[in-house]
Parts: structure tokens; C-alpha cells; sequence
């Protein structure tokens, strides 16, 4: 009978989300394992355009090499990657010609210290959620943007991106801590420790082994 139907129907809906949050966590948890922070950001994008149905997305961050720079990546669906290096006051420009102005504003909320909790427009089209280790002041943020007729109105789909975006902020700042352990301080070059350690690795990747040494 119908009720039959629609159970086994809600049966089968369950099933396939809870494949898709296995998919998903199993990706955000590689997050952690991941050291490079370009690479890092072009996950995280990919994350929120191909699962959540999500237009646009634009990570903001501080830059950690760089005092007062601000570093922005962001991608269109089906478009190209973009990238910004530079002063908050060129971020602020460079924001207002790419977005709408709920962005420059959680933007100007960022450099003044007073972004604290996520920010979600009148319209529901464009969330905006910090990045930041608990206690800590945010370091950056996330913004993304629906594709027309879509809304961030699915409490449940928020919650996800929530803790996904809690998630990314420790494999982010870990990323960070790794970058900033080998980059010399004065010059923003690898230090001579992590430059040998690599070089032995390709090396070996090249060559075979490296023959242990022997004196005598």
C-alpha cells in the first residue's frame, strides 16, 4: 500500500544521507592530516560547492607570515579559482567588487575585532561563519553564497556546516603552526633543517634508498 511506499521511500532517503555524511566526514577528517594550507583551502572550497549546493565560497584569513596582510581564496561553481594577497584596506576594495555587500561588512566586523558568531543575511542567501580555535579571537572566516531560489532555511544543513567549519579552523591553525615551524622568521624561506629533510626525500623517491654511511 502507499503507506508501504512512502516508508520504504524514507528508508532509502535516510540511507543514501547517511552515505553522504560518511563521505563527508571521512573528507573533512583528511583535513587534519593535511600540512599544506593552499591545498587546505582548495578542500575546504570544494567541500561547500560540491555538497551543500553552495554558488560561491570565499575563504578570508590573516596572513600568518606577513603582519597586517590578509590572504582571500575563492571559487565560483564551474568557475576559476581566485586569489588575493594584500593590506586589509586593498581586501576591503577587492571584496566590494566581487560580492555583495553583506561580505564587506562582515569584513569590516572582522578588522574590527567584532566578529564573534556567524552572520546569516535577511534574504538567507549568504552565511558567514568565523574561523577561530575556542576562546580565541577568529583568525579568519568563510563566507558562502546560495545560487538563486536556494536559502541557508535547513536548520539541520547549518548545524553541519558548523561543525565542519569548527573542524577546519584546527586543521587550519595545525597547518598554520606547521608552515610557520619551517619558515626562517627574517627571510619567509624554508629553514636549512626542513630544506635537507626534503631534499633527502626526493632523493630517495629518486634514486632508491639512500646508502647508509660507513666509515673505514
Amino acid at each position: 500500500n502507499q503507506m508501504t511506499i512512502d516508508l520504504r521511500k524514507s528508508i532509502l532517503e535516510i540511507k543514501h544521507k547517511n552515505l553522504e555524511l560518511n563521505a563527508l566526514y571521512s573528507t573533512v577528517d583528511q583535513l587534519s592530516k593535511t600540512m599544506d594550507i593552499n591545498e587546505l583551502r582548495k578542500i575546504i572550497i570544494n567541500i561547500f560547492l560540491q555538497v551543500f549546493n553552495i554558488h560561491s565560497v570565499y575563504i578570508v584569513m590573516q596572513s600568518f607570515l606577513v603582519k597586517d596582510e590578509v590572504e582571500i581564496m575563492s571559487k565560483v561553481t564551474d568557475g576559476e579559482e581566485r586569489k588575493f594577497e594584500g593590506n586589509f584596506k586593498g581586501a576591503s576594495l577587492y571584496l566590494q567588487t566581487l560580492s555583495e555587500n553583506f561580505m564587506k561588512e562582515g569584513f569590516d566586523k572582522f578588522t574590527r575585532g567584532e566578529l564573534n558568531l556567524e552572520l546569516l543575511s535577511g534574504d538567507k542567501r549568504y552565511l558567514l561563519i568565523p574561523m577561530a580555535l575556542k576562546n580565541d579571537p577568529p583568525f579568519g572566516f568563510v563566507f558562502m553564497e546560495k545560487p538563486k531560489e536556494y536559502f541557508f532555511d535547513n536548520e539541520e544543513e547549518q548545524k553541519t556546516i558548523l561543525a565542519i567549519v569548527n573542524h577546519i579552523s584546527v586543521a587550519v591553525t595545525n597547518a598554520r603552526l606547521y608552515s610557520i615551524s619551517i619558515t626562517d622568521d627574517l627571510t619567509n624561506l624554508y629553514t636549512k633543517k626542513f630544506f635537507l629533510i626534503r631534499a633527502h626525500e626526493e632523493i630517495q623517491s629518486g634514486c632508491g634508498p639512500v646508502p647508509a654511511r660507513t666509515d673505514g
